[in-house]
């Protein structure tokens, strides 16, 4: 080569180079293994303190929330009658026992509505007696169908709002005495089960399966749910 300044090729090709630029391109590995290691380090303990904390900072405040809410909550519940709000939901049904024959039926039957959907307590249950009071012969699915004369209806147990708070007060009690329901058996209905059959004002419908063991008939139909 000559003595004329050396030009970036020159600087290339000279063996001291090759010897620095592996030296660099060393330091500049070992120096990015130590920023890894450092980095891992650091997601690896933050995602220590998550898995040990549970939760994430949103979980903290709802459940900061949360237990705020749940600790200004009174128990207002005192044993006496509440005022129905609209915001609870009971179970609204029918269960009775009678003695079947031959144009005769005597039994009795409850009307209740269970709080919390059904698992709760009495919100209110009436019992009353059915007699037979008459023969019906338009129930074309039926084995047997009777008129049902409602009497002796009384309270047997309340809770919160009460009978009085669902409307099953005094005057619907005397609309129920003496008034008359219309049941009616109906052997493997529809090639199923046994149902027991109501007449509705208009024609006989389902209501419920039913037991009719002997001359003993039992069953429970559960109407639907209700708020209260």
């Amino acid at each position: 080569m000559g003595g004329g300044p050396m030009t970036p090729w020159d600087k290339l090709v000279q063996p001291n180079f090759f010897v620095s630029l592996y030296q660099r391109t060393r330091a500049l590995r070992n120096r990015a293994k130590k920023m890894s290691t450092r980095t891992c380090f650091i997601v690896l303990l933050m995602l220590s303190n998550f898995a040990c904390d549970g939760s994430s900072p949103e979980d903290t405040n709802t459940s900061t929330e949360t237990q705020t809410q749940t600790g200004t909550q009174t128990d207002t519940d005192t044993g006496d009658k509440t005022t129905s709000t609209g915001d609870s939901t009971g179970l609204l049904g029918r269960t009775g026992t009678a003695t079947v024959g031959d144009d005769s039926f005597l039994g009795s039957e409850e009307l209740y509505l269970i709080a919390d959907s059904g698992n709760g307590d009495d919100v209110c249950r009436l019992r009353y007696d059915l007699a037979y009071t008459a023969t019906r012969t338009d129930c074309t699915v039926c084995e047997w169908a009777f008129d049902l004369i409602v009497s002796n209806v009384a309270i047997v147990s309340e809770n919160g709002v009460g009978c009085d708070g669902i409307g099953h007060d005094a005057d619907f009690i005397d609309s129920l005495e003496n008034s008359t329901v219309s049941y009616g058996f109906a052997f493997e209905y529809i090639g199923h089960s046994d149902m027991l059959m109501v007449y509705n004002d208009t024609s006989w419908q389902a209501s419920t399966f039913v037991s009719l063991e002997d001359s003993t008939l039992g069953y429970d139909w559960q109407v639907g749910y209700q708020t209260y």
